[in-house]
């Protein structure tokens, strides 16, 4: 069906859309329907996510040092297989590891030793020059909360400072058992303002601007100057968080963010419209299904 979107398998191959996510298990195992994937995706160069995702303390060491090893063994091992299948075939070096709370035995999503083996499983994948999957916009609280926006926070900016190539769980909830559309609206919300952050500043006469500084001297300001208005769009302006003092924000209505996280759910559910497969391409699609359904 992919091939048929695409217009051939070979246009598939040159530049696939989707990326398939498969695991073995930890500790040094790969299941069979792990293997039938990974090969089927190296046959066929589909891009495949092997993410080993051990629990430190449960089935790999408690260690960040020892359970970075074992998954990084487990992804080479798979990494050999795709190759011995088809040379070439694309692949994302995948490493999850992440603690074992030991009072409630819950693998969590988020804290600082989740973060850093995504870190450096990012160098891991730097050092054999492929791209990396991490994790971001995702959260152990069990509803969208101050915990969930903090630890979504702190996780998507982890990612983006690592340049990590993809960045998983946006949206996700209750440790990966929950999926939420406000925290997939919030997260987005989030990644625009890490994004612009990571631009980094530019420096050049144009932005330095001393000349302008000289002109308006001591006690002056800079509203009505040119430059400002040339500018002051270059500026990060959020299209959810409230800027506003109290007494504009009581006047706006004064909703909390999860009113607004909810109100944008529902406009972007009831108002999107995707673009459509072309006709001949849906009546191919509904085909193969039927012919599979048979």
């Amino acid at each position: 069906m992919a091939s048929v979107v695409c217009g051939s398998k070979k246009a598939l191959e040159q530049k696939p859309f989707l990326i398939h996510y498969a695991e073995p298990i930890t500790p040094l195992q790969h299941a069979p329907e792990s293997l039938q994937k990974l090969l089927f995706c190296a046959e066929n160069f589909i891009p495949c996510a092997y993410v080993s995702a051990p629990i430190m303390g449960a089935t790999s060491p408690v260690t960040i040092a020892g359970t970075l090893a074992l998954q990084t063994a487990e992804f080479l091992s798979g990494l050999v297989i795709s190759q011995l299948k088809r040379k070439g075939a694309p692949i994302l070096y995948g490493g999850g590891g992440t603690p074992m709370d030991m009072k409630t035995s819950v693998n969590v999503y988020s804290g600082p030793e989740a973060f850093l083996v995504h870190l450096a499983g990012k160098e891991m994948a730097t050092y054999y020059c492929l791209p990396d999957f991490n994790t971001g916009g995702c959260s152990d609280a069990k509803v969208l909360d101050q915990q969930a926006a903090a630890e979504a926070s702190v996780s998507l900016m982890q990612a983006g400072m690592a340049g990590s190539s993809m960045v998983h769980d946006v949206g996700y909830l209750e440790s990966g058992l929950t999926a939420s559309y406000e925290m997939l609206v919030l997260s987005d919300e989030l990644i625009d303002m890490i994004k612009y952050i990571l631009k980094g500043v530019t420096v050049d006469a144009e932005s330095l601007a001393t000349d302008i500084i000289n002109k308006v001297g001591p006690r002056g300001n800079y509203l009505q100057e040119k430059h400002t208005m040339q500018h002051f769009k270059n500026i990060w302006y959020p299209k959810l968080f409230n800027r506003a003092n109290h007494e504009r924000w009581k006047e706006g209505g004064g909703k909390d963010l999860w009113k607004v996280l909810n109100e944008r759910v529902k406009t972007i559910l009831g108002e999107h419209k995707p673009e459509p497969l072309a006709k001949n391409v849906m009546e191919t699609i509904e085909g193969i299904l039927a012919s599979k359904m048979k």
